[in-house]
C-alpha cells in the first residue's frame, strides 16, 4: 500500500488536508475534481536533475474554485491550468519512490506556474532535496 508523506511547506497550505486527502484519492485512481494533469517536467530547458525526481500535478487553488470545465472533464490528464491565466496557474510538486511505494509531497508552486524562468532555478534545488529522499545521498 502506497504511503504518502507530506513535508512542512506543504502544511503551511491552508487547505493541505483536503489536498492529501485527494492526492490518496488520485494515486488510487479517483482522482477529485481539483487535482488535473499529472505529468513529470519535460521543458525543453528542463534541467535534469528536476527531469529525473520531480513530479507536478496541476491543482486549483483555492481547492473549491475548480474550473466548471474540469469538473466536466473525467480523465484527469485533461484537466491543465491554463497559462493565460497566472494567477490560477498552480502546481503541487511531488516525488516518488518506487522501492518503498512512496510518496513525497514536496512544495506548491504558483501563481504562475509555468513560468519556467521564474521557477526552475527553485525546482532545482527541490530536486536536490528530492534525490536526498530517494537516494540517501548527502552530496550537494
Amino acid at each position: 500500500m502506497s504511503s504518502v508523506k507530506v513535508s512542512k511547506e506543504i502544511q503551511k497550505f491552508s487547505e493541505y488536508e483536503k489536498l492529501v486527502q485527494g492526492f490518496h484519492q488520485h494515486i488510487k485512481g479517483n482522482t477529485p475534481v481539483f487535482l488535473g494533469r499529472d505529468v513529470s517536467y519535460d521543458h525543453y530547458n528542463t534541467s535534469p536533475m528536476v527531469k529525473r525526481y520531480l513530479r507536478h500535478i496541476h491543482i486549483c487553488v483555492p481547492l473549491n474554485e475548480a474550473p466548471s470545465s474540469w469538473e466536466k472533464i473525467v480523465e484527469n490528464f485533461r484537466r491543465t491550468n491554463q497559462m493565460n491565466n497566472p494567477d490560477k496557474d498552480f502546481a503541487l510538486v511531488y516525488c516518488y519512490n518506487d522501492l518503498t511505494d512512496s510518496y513525497y509531497l514536496l512544495t506548491i508552486i504558483g501563481p504562475d506556474a509555468h513560468n519556467y524562468e521564474r521557477w526552475m532555478g527553485f525546482l532545482r534545488d527541490i530536486a536536490i532535496q528530492a534525490e536526498r529522499l530517494l537516494t540517501g545521498s548527502k552530496n550537494q
